[in-house]
């Protein structure tokens, strides 16, 4: 059978407006805090009651906050001098990078399959945007990270959609030709939906388009995109991707005027670092 991919797409908008599929939610704590944090009065004691009520989410603020990425003289006990180490926007991209995991979810086996797969690899390309952020100036790495939690995330309706239409579900190949025809269609569906910024959906399309080029300076797309190419090194998916030297991204970063292997230097040498973050964030 024969799926095309502008109809699915149609019919996934329309499921969605008509109230009969649902978008992935973002989980409540995470817009609460990004809301809050969004006011002109957001201070830290208000944060910090909401970050609370969510128990899970308060250990892993205070697992970071102590962590060598933002680790201070002396270690925090609480979640309050957690947010206030790392700060408001800080906060609010990590909160919301944390209950991301919660929106990767899928009722049927082949679909959690597909889902767990996804979300390991947005992980791994989060743990490298983060530290390409770091090294970067006028970015900031816990702002890249989350950029590269949500690239894909226009997978999750359209595996919705296959759990109610067995044909597809059962046809693997299709699946896999419609989540790169729908990825960016989906995703930025996705993001309005949740009331992202504009830049964040932006990248959304930046993130694989290769040649992109929008300016001299490094910007959160080029983060995503040379963080993927690192990612699938030494994997098939990189056999189908332009060498690091030809992708126009590539040469706005400080850390790549060093030589090809600086940057695969760099992130040998931020292994720790990058195995703390992915298991913050991958249960």
């Amino acid at each position: 059978m024969s799926f095309d991919a502008s109809r699915i797409a149609k019919e996934i908008e329309i499921q969605i407006k008509s109230g009969h599929q649902q978008l992935p939610g973002l989980p409540d704590i995470a817009l609460r805090v990004r809301n809050a944090i969004g006011k002109e009065d957001a201070d830290v004691q208000t944060i910090s009651k909401l970050v609370q009520s969510d128990i899970p989410l308060t250990a892993r603020l205070i697992q970071i906050a102590n962590s060598p990425l933002y680790r201070g003289v002396t270690p925090v006990e609480d979640c309050l001098k957690a947010i206030t180490r790392l700060g408001l926007d800080v906060t609010k991209n990590l909160v919301t990078s944390f209950a991301l995991r919660r929106a990767f979810t899928a009722k049927s086996a082949k679909t959690r399959k597909r889902v767990e797969h996804v979300w390991k690899h947005s992980v791994q390309v989060a743990a490298i945007a983060f530290i390409l952020g770091r090294i970067t100036p006028r970015l900031n790495p816990d702002h890249g990270m989350l950029a590269a939690l949500i690239h894909d995330v226009g997978v999750l309706p359209l595996y919705a959609y296959a759990e109610s239409n067995k044909e597809l579900l059962n046809d693997s190949e299709a699946l896999d030709r419609l989540e790169k025809e729908l990825r960016v269609t989906l995703g930025k569906l996705v993001l309005s939906h949740w009331r992202f910024d504009q830049e964040f959906i932006e990248i959304i399309e930046a993130a694989e388009d290769w040649l992109r080029d929008p300016g001299s300076e490094p910007d959160y797309g080029d983060v995503v995109l040379i963080s993927q190419v690192h990612a699938a090194f030494g994997k098939p998916e990189g056999e189908q991707m332009p060498p690091l030297d030809q992708i126009p991204a590539h040469k706005k970063f400080p850390v790549f005027k060093l030589g090809p292997a600086a940057s695969m230097e760099l992130l040998a040498e931020a292994q720790d670092e990058m195995k703390e973050l992915q298991k913050l964030l991958a249960n």
